[in-house]
């Protein structure tokens, strides 16, 4: 449900509604899981349906206890409840974790006890089946939302299948990049042990795993029979210092069959950074630095005194940018800067950079671009002057923080769905924050969704 569409009522009056439990929109839509492997390891998967209140091939929503749900099927004749532990990895991968689809019980208290340990993945009274469900279509039929990729640039690397028990890829051959679109991931193997081919990886999204790995979640999209798996599962670490990336990969579409750690699972492969091109002795010169205001980390921004780090929504590219010239003209707010992205393309251009709040700023970069600086490109002309132009960017790193515009509290009831009601407040206590909370209209007690906004 979109926080747009809630309809504020100044008044202390609820709407009569009937009890609901529902799936949030984020988890709503189409989604496959690996349903079985063969004995050749080809992954066949399953689609699952995620409705505002059911999975169909599971059961309606029945009850809702913070991050678990009770399903309820009585396809079979009888009322059949089991108990799920929904986590969202990201916008198109979704966990979760039972106590078994075979297992079924007959009242909700039953099922309620057998719910998962809120605690943490491991159940202290019995072990737990896994599922990864990964998003193929949203709920109002659009295709799936793009991520960025948290590996960015270009690398050479090896590769080792741990069933052939030697390096397939033994040279610094091969290639890695995220080019043209941040949100996948390009394989080049070359001089192999195999043939010379390509894979390309759509990025489904990334999360914590133990001692700083990640896990990544990847879409491989080839097409043809003799794919094994679409879906992939991978754990990765960057060594800091150095840049070299260590990845290994699941032996399915699962995240835990042979994977154990970055270094050890199905398949493994290390990542080499390619060298990075000197910056111009003009760049690496000018003592041009962005405005203290807009250092430290910002929305899809980072901001380290005359270098800036931006990753773009629109065109999914990420680009590092170095401050070459010092306000232009009258306008303080205006840049000349030197851009250069994860496929090492570099040109030279001005960025409009101003405050809006303390933790607000709205950036717009200049439609004139060249291999040599011109003050011709920070004029206004050289900008989109419409209010499309401007890209919105909120502070990660609050310093000082701002009252909301909104205070006082406001209820209602939601346009999309009528049997559910909302609250929205700010107070005193806590001017900074928003509250928002969706719950039962005629049980006030019964949240469903809440959050906080600052």
């Amino acid at each position: 449900m979109s926080f747009l569409l809630l309809i504020l009522l100044i008044t202390g009056t609820f709407f009569q509604c009937v009890a609901s439990c529902f799936f949030a929109p984020e988890l709503q839509g189409e989604f496959v899981m690996q349903s079985s492997v063969s004995a050749e390891q080809y992954v066949q998967y399953s689609q699952v349906n995620i409705t505002s209140n059911s999975i169909p091939i599971w059961g309606v929503c029945h009850k809702r206890i913070k991050n678990n749900v009770i399903l309820m099927d009585n396809s079979g004749g009888e009322n059949c409840f089991r108990c799920f532990h929904l986590s969202m990895h990201s916008i198109n991968v979704l966990q979760i974790r039972t106590e078994g689809l075979d297992k079924c019980y007959f009242t909700e208290e039953r099922a309620e006890q057998a719910c998962p340990d809120p605690r943490g993945p491991d159940s202290v009274i019995k072990p737990l089946q896994e599922i990864l469900l990964f998003k193929t279509r949203q709920i109002t039929g659009e295709e799936i939302t793009q991520e960025f990729c948290p590996i960015s640039g270009q690398f050479t690397f090896t590769y080792n299948l741990v069933e052939a028990n030697s390096y397939e890829c033994p040279h610094s051959t091969s290639q890695f990049n995220n080019c043209p679109s941040g949100s996948e991931l390009n394989l080049k193997f070359r001089r192999c042990a195999f043939d010379d081919h390509d894979i390309t990886f759509q990025c489904l999204g990334h999360w914590a795993g133990q001692g700083g790995q990640r896990y990544l979640a990847l879409m491989d999209k080839r097409q043809g029979s003799e794919l094994k798996q679409r879906y992939r599962c991978a754990l990765y670490e960057e060594d800091p210092r150095t840049g070299v990336i260590r990845m290994a990969f699941s032996g399915d579409s699962t995240c835990i069959t042979g994977l154990i750690s970055a270094t050890r699972g199905h398949e493994t492969m290390v990542l080499n950074p390619v060298p990075k091109t000197r910056w111009p002795d003009a760049v690496e010169q000018s003592s041009c630095s962005f405005p203290r205001w807009a250092q430290g980390h910002w929305e899809n921004l980072q901001v380290n005194g005359n270098q800036l780090t931006y990753r773009d929504q629109k065109s999914f590219s990420v680009s590092t940018i170095k401050c070459v010239g010092p306000a232009m003209g009258e306008n303080r707010e205006k840049f000349g800067i030197y851009t250069r992205n994860q496929c090492g393309e570099d040109r030279y251009s001005c960025m409009w950079m101003t405050r809006r709040a303390n933790n607000v700023m709205e950036l717009k970069m200049s439609r004139i671009t060249s291999d040599r600086f011109n003050a011709s490109m920070c004029l206004d002309y050289a900008f989109d002057n419409s209010i499309n132009g401007w890209q919105t960017h909120g502070k990660i790193d609050i310093i000082q923080e701002s009252p909301c515009p909104i205070s006082g509290e406001f209820l209602g009831s939601l346009p999309d769905n009528d049997r559910l009601c909302a609250r929205l407040y700010s107070d005193c206590n806590n001017p900074e924050i928003m509250f928002f909370t969706v719950y039962d209209c005629t049980m006030t007690a019964d949240v469903f969704e809440g959050k906080q906004s600052q």
